[in-house]
């Protein structure tokens, strides 16, 4: 009779095998990683778009006026509510939810806990953004939009800071809102990294491996990485008179970075 030619791996040989595979495993995983971070950041940036679209919608039915960060209402007291945020999503006739629809608990792009303990995520939420048990605004709207302010006890309304986009000279240089990752909605040239509180105003959020999503005054969206982005800690006071945050009589000193 023939001698059957089954043959089993030896111990060296299985071992060999499983270096090999988790070599190649190592090498990609990271690639893997990357590939699902880019389609991420893709498909916020696509969301960024949309948000886009409904801010055009916003300034075609309100005369030009661009979506505030924030606005007096008849409801408005003194303190801060969320209900004033240009990207409250709770009202059916406030701001973008004609256009985006009505979410019952927050922000477009939030991520928190329900009064009933319930975990909510409302539409328009980044993929990458992390829940941390606490109320998340996965957007960040520019402090130099901030329409109302308190005075005396009581709200008042900053004409200056209801800007028409026809007032603009340069509306694709001029940055409306982007990423956030705090319980801040608002976000000032001079706050883009390290978080002011007594100004109630956040950083933005750069987690798209480096960079951010943002959105312009044209409502055009890009990504940035943080050298992109003029601050304080890059240009100094200057970067206020820049046109990427320059509203009203601040374009006269313009620079373009």
């Amino acid at each position: 009779m023939r001698k059957s030619d089954n043959r089993f791996f030896t111990l060296i040989e299985l071992l060999v095998v499983i270096a090999i595979i988790a070599v190649l495993a190592g090498m990609l995983l990271p690639a893997l990683s990357s590939a699902r971070e880019r389609g991420k950041s893709v498909t916020c940036l696509s969301d960024f778009k949309q948000l886009g679209l409904a801010c055009q919608l916003y300034s075609n039915d309100n005369g030009d006026y661009l979506l505030p960060t924030e606005l007096k209402f008849a409801d408005s007291a003194a303190g801060n509510s969320a209900k004033h945020f240009g990207l409250y999503a709770g009202l059916e006739d406030r701001y973008l939810a004609p256009y985006l629809g009505v979410h019952p608990y927050a922000t477009y792009g939030s991520i928190g806990v329900a009064s009933n303990g319930k975990i909510y995520r409302t539409p328009m939420l980044c993929p990458s953004l992390q829940f941390k048990n606490v109320t998340i605004n996965g957007y960040i709207m520019t402090y130099q939009l901030k329409a109302k302010e308190i005075s005396s006890g009581s709200a008042v309304l900053i004409a200056r800071k209801v800007v028409k986009i026809g007032s603009l000279k340069y509306p694709s240089d001029l940055f409306h809102i982007s990423e956030g990752n705090s319980n801040c909605l608002m976000v000032d040239w001079d706050t883009v990294y390290t978080p002011d509180l007594n100004k109630a105003c956040g950083s933005i959020d750069f987690r798209h491996r480096g960079s951010a999503n943002l959105l312009f005054a044209d409502a055009h969206a890009e990504s940035r990485v943080r050298s992109n982005v003029p601050c304080k800690e890059h240009q100094g006071n200057d970067s206020y008179y820049s046109s990427f945050w320059a509203t009203g009589k601040a374009q006269d000193l313009k620079y373009r970075f």
